[in-house]
Formats: structure tokens, C-alpha cells, sequence
């Protein structure tokens, strides 16, 4: 009866730690719906490369071209670090004229790391 008790024991903790590390191995994953939904698209913006800064407890892409700043509503976990490089499409969205913004509002369509 006791051996009984034991693997059932052994088993359900291999399986509670199998169950652990199926999720540690995910990556996020880019959502591309639209999460300014109430706000008009302004433009697009195709393989442009960027960091990430973070200003006033925002994530905010400086774009290496022509230094515009973007700020995307769908940014993935993965890239929430200060200073990563990579490459980056996105749909930009209106200012609303009496606005204030660090940078303009965008949804992300596509975002690569970059080799460096």
C-alpha cells in the first residue's frame, strides 16, 4: 500500500515539473491586432532598425534612420530591455491635436532582433 502512495507521489511531481518547463521554453509571440482600435492610422514604417528606451515607465523604439520615436501598444515581453537592437515594421497612429506624447502611438506589424 505504501509503494502505492509513493509512485503516486514521484509521478505527479515529475509530471507538476514537466508542466513547469513546457512554459519557461515559450517566447512571446507579437500580437498584431489593432490595440489603438479608437485612433485613425497615420502611416507605415517598413525595416527600419531600433533600440528600445525607456522613458518616463514606457518602452519606446528610437528608430536609427531619423531618430523618430514610437510607442507600440503590443511590444512583447522579450523586448522590454533598455538598449536591445533589432528590426521593426509597425502602422502608425494619430496624435490627437490638444496631445501630449512622448512618442507616437503605433501597432507593430513585424519585430526581428538583430545580430550584432
Amino acid at each position: 500500500m505504501t509503494k502505492k502512495y509513493t509512485y503516486t507521489i514521484i509521478l505527479s511531481v515529475l509530471m507538476l515539473s514537466c508542466h513547469k518547463n513546457a512554459h519557461t521554453n515559450q517566447k512571446s509571440v507579437l500580437q498584431t491586432s489593432d490595440c489603438w482600435p479608437e485612433r485613425k492610422n497615420d502611416g507605415k514604417v517598413e525595416n527600419s532598425k531600433g533600440t528600445i528606451l525607456l522613458s518616463a515607465e514606457h518602452f519606446i523604439i528610437l528608430s536609427a534612420q531619423d531618430q523618430n520615436r514610437y510607442l507600440p501598444c503590443n511590444l512583447p515581453l522579450d523586448f522590454k530591455k533598455e538598449g536591445i537592437t533589432f528590426t521593426f515594421s509597425l502602422i502608425t497612429k494619430e496624435i490627437y491635436p490638444n496631445e501630449r506624447l512622448l512618442a507616437t502611438p503605433s501597432v507593430l506589424t513585424n519585430i526581428e532582433l538583430t545580430k550584432n
